[in-house]
């Protein structure tokens, strides 16, 4: 094999593997988006889930204090 060939197979690896850097990069910026909304979502659940555990009795909250069916 010749230099110049060795030079172009080289140089044919480095754009392919340049290009999948790239698709990867832009793989990584989706998910931290959606990590970011999702963590958003969470957030505003967690925020929810208070203000219903604040207005309801401490009776419909935790199922220590529930009442068997048969009763």
């Amino acid at each position: 094999m010749s230099l110049d060939e060795r030079l172009i197979e080289l140089e044919t690896k480095f754009v392919f593997q340049e290009d999948m850097i790239n698709q990867l990069n832009q793989v990584i910026i989706q998910q931290q988006a959606q990590l970011e909304q999702l963590t958003q979502a969470l957030i505003q659940l967690k925020t929810k889930l208070a203000a219903q555990d604040v207005d309801q009795p401490a009776s419909m909250i935790d199922p220590a204090y529930e009442r068997p069916p048969h009763y």
